[in-house]
């Protein structure tokens, strides 16, 4: 990925976690992302953020909640207020 995909993950990641969420990042290069959502649902995550390179242009990341199977996008100034709500 782009110097720019990187630095659009890492705000992501500090806007969520200054929000007082934990956040656990799957950056393994090998599975695909099905299978990466597959070991979320496995471990139980209960909301899940999914970055690309098309979202990140529009600054959007993809929230997906475990229990609603509900999925929408979401600006990244608005996404802790999104994650609040789920």
């Amino acid at each position: 990925k782009t110097t720019a995909d990187c630095q659009f993950v890492k705000g992501v990641i500090a806007t969520v976690c200054d929000a007082g969420f934990s956040v656990l990042v799957d950056d393994r290069r090998g599975p695909r992302a099905g299978e990466k959502f597959f070991d979320a649902d496995l471990i139980g995550i209960s909301c899940r953020l999914t970055v690309s390179e098309r979202l990140a242009q529009t600054s959007e990341v993809e929230l997906s909640t475990r229990c609603g199977k509900e999925r929408r996008t979401v600006l990244v100034g608005n996404v802790t207020e999104h994650l609040q709500q789920t």
